[in-house]
């Protein structure tokens, strides 16, 4: 049985009250969880909003091969902060559920100091890569990917497991919103070339961990007892390489078929680009509920409560976001792509498709990283990257955008298949003591067959 204890309406500072005594979705109150959501998903909504200002002045100013050639820049740099993430956007939040506040300060200088290691390594390669590729404006893309790969340095799983989503305005959404700001008035009013842009990208997404460290003030003895980076790396190897082929699928998309099919990268790299800015906004739900999942005890066999009401909840939000992306994409495309790109119906339905289904992944994974099966969320990230990386070498070459658009869903409809199977595997084995996710990263799925 879940615990029915009374909610604490006390909040501390910009914590939204999501802590342990929290075992029911249903007991928060509707207000509260949608005061809770709107929280988690306002925020990002203005990372969301602040490349519709730079879209539009890149596509007028440059045209389709200058919109082209940051949006191949973005995907290797996406696919690339991955690996600088290290996971920690996968086993992060739960773990800092699950911190009291002295660990909190080892687990974020940890996170930075293994992060900047991989950068180190990871970024001279990326550039390579950029120019192997050969895109229009070569120096744009490589500073576009060099920004992509700083945001793997992002704090937001801290304040997400934290419950602060403030500090996700201020650390993220504020320094990314005028360095695009900036961006566009360099190459609009000042007639600077669109490697400007991508510069002030770089400088927007580096602001980010240096924002965080004046929040947060990490000490010397903090960073000096804090987990080796060799010892990091080895106990986010699991977490890392789920999120590692997830980025084949999800972040390196644009760039292989610019590999394969050039002339189909500006219409799909429009819709992918405003499909995941529609995706980072409805990541507030599952964000919402990263405390209330990882806090809730459970016992015995087969899904409890809150699980099933994450599950019906993230369906509820797919199945609406979906049907509202079928219907404004086209509009939206144009408008914001200021007529450089047009998108056919075909490439909204599969885009709605991919919607929906990334909700409900969204929804199995956070399940199973909560019952320490990250395993199943790998195998699944893996799977799906072998099927989109064979896909997308011809799909988009025979039928276009909506070919590589395909490639995604059917991608996605895999990953959520082994997820599912992998949650039906863990709901199989009886808990015997109440469960609750351990403060330590490295202790989620780790042991996972």
């Amino acid at each position: 049985m879940l615990s029915r204890a009374p909610v604490s309406f006390a909040v501390k500072d910009d914590e939204v009250a999501t802590g342990p005594e929290v075992s029911d979705i249903e007991h928060v109150g509707v207000r509260r969880r949608l005061r809770q959501m709107l929280a988690y998903a306002g925020f990002p909504m203005l990372g969301v909003l602040t490349p519709i200002l730079a879209l539009p002045a890149i596509s007028r100013e440059f045209g389709a091969n200058g919109w082209a050639a940051i949006a191949v820049g973005q995907s290797v740099g996406a696919a690339a902060s991955v690996a600088v993430e290290l996971g920690w956007g996968l086993t992060g939040p739960q773990a800092a559920a699950a911190s009291d506040p002295r660990d909190l300060q080892r687990l974020f200088a940890s996170s930075l100091m293994s992060r900047a290691a991989a950068a180190l390594a990871i970024v001279p390669a990326v550039v390579i890569v950029v120019i192997l590729l050969d895109p229009h404006y070569v120096a744009a893309a490589c500073l576009a990917a060099v920004a992509m790969t700083m945001s793997g340095f992002t704090t937001n799983w801290l304040y997400i497991g934290m419950g602060r989503p403030t500090r996700i305005f201020l650390t993220d959404a504020l320094p990314r919103f005028f360095s695009v700001l900036a961006g566009v008035i360099s190459i609009t009013l000042l007639d600077a070339p669109l490697a400007a842009f991508s510069a002030w990208l770089v400088a927007g997404f580096l602001a980010s961990p240096l924002f965080s460290l004046l929040l947060e003030r990490p000490t010397w003895q903090d960073f000096r007892q804090a987990e080796s980076v060799g010892s990091n790396f080895r106990r986010q190897r699991v977490a890392l390489a789920g999120r590692g082929f997830s980025a084949i699928y999800i972040g390196l998309p644009v760039a292989l078929v610019q590999a394969w099919a050039p002339n189909a990268v500006a219409g799909f790299a429009a819709v992918e680009r405003l499909l995941r800015m529609g995706l980072l906004v409805l990541q507030g739900v599952p964000n919402s509920l990263y405390r209330t999942v990882g806090r809730t005890p459970r016992i015995g066999c087969g899904l409890g409560r809150v699980e099933i009401q994450v599950i019906r909840l993230q369906a509820g939000v797919g199945v609406v976001a979906g049907l509202v992306c079928v219907l404004l994409l086209p509009t939206t495309v144009h408008l914001v792509f200021a007529g450089q790109v047009e998108v056919g119906t075909s490439s909204c339905w599969v885009a709605g498709a991919i919607v929906l289904l990334t909700c409900l992944s969204r929804a199995t994974g956070m399940l199973l990283v909560s019952r320490a099966a990250v395993g199943w969320v790998t195998a699944s990230a893996g799977v799906a990257a072998i099927v989109a990386v064979t896909l997308l070498t011809f799909l988009p070459q025979a039928y276009g955008p909506v070919g590589a658009l395909a490639a995604l869903a059917i991608a996605e409809m895999l990953a959520l298949v082994v997820q599912t199977y992998g949650l039906r595997r863990s709901c199989r084995q009886p808990l015997r003591h109440p469960h609750r996710i351990s403060s330590q990263p490295e202790g989620v799925g780790l042991s996972e067959r």
